[in-house]
């Protein structure tokens, strides 16, 4: 059932996200983690450091370049249905004391 998919993804997603913000703050390490939806929606966590793969637009075309390289190098480009150059959302998540340094919109709508 897709309601009870999404569920078992949100919480999925949530897990993940603080296993990175713990494994971050507990050895001091960088991480980045892109978590992509069926629904075209990127979420992410990332350190300061590689806060700008994120935010700023060389690194979401980069980002969107990988999502739409498909496996093997062959076919169409697509992920998950969605055609070469559509546009995914991206939802960031910071750390707490990340997040009152980080001053632009965190969430991009899918247009």
């Amino acid at each position: 059932d897709k309601s009870r998919r999404q569920i078992t993804f949100s919480k999925r997603k949530a897990g993940l996200m603080k296993k990175a913000y713990e494994l971050t703050t507990l050895t001091g390490t960088q991480a980045l983690l892109l978590v992509a939806s069926e629904t075209g929606h990127v979420y992410t966590f990332a350190t300061p450091k590689l806060q700008p793969f994120v935010t700023l637009p060389e690194g979401k075309n980069l980002i969107q370049s990988c999502l739409n390289a498909t496996e093997g190098g062959e076919g169409e480009q697509e992920m998950h249905g969605m055609p070469e150059g559509s546009h995914l959302g991206y939802e960031s998540e910071m750390a707490p004391k990340q997040e009152q340094s980080f001053q632009s919109n965190n969430s991009y709508d899918s247009q």
